[in-house]
């Protein structure tokens, strides 16, 4: 792809995501992608424990699950034929 096709391409991509609805944008990814964010453990009273879980979120922000590990999060993600992506 040379440089012009790619500057209209990402033209167009603009476009398209400028027009979305929001329900649209929430959407936008969710049969793709899978959102892995280290999260705190708590204990039954709210405190933090020490420990750290993987949570594990759809691309419209719906919890799907927590692994003890990054790679147990990742493993999970993928297992599903979903890109597992890090958010920090």
């Amino acid at each position: 792809m040379n440089s012009t096709e790619n500057h209209e391409n990402n033209e167009h991509t603009a476009l398209t995501t400028a027009t979305m609805s929001d329900r649209d944008f929430a959407r936008w990814g969710v049969d793709l992608a899978a959102y892995v964010k280290s999260v705190g453990v708590l204990d039954e009273n709210g405190k933090f424990t020490g420990q750290t879980a993987w949570a594990i979120h759809a691309a419209d922000g719906r919890h799907i699950g927590i692994a003890p590990s990054r790679d147990q999060a990742f493993a999970a993600v993928v297992r599903e034929d979903l890109e597992p992506v890090s958010v920090h």
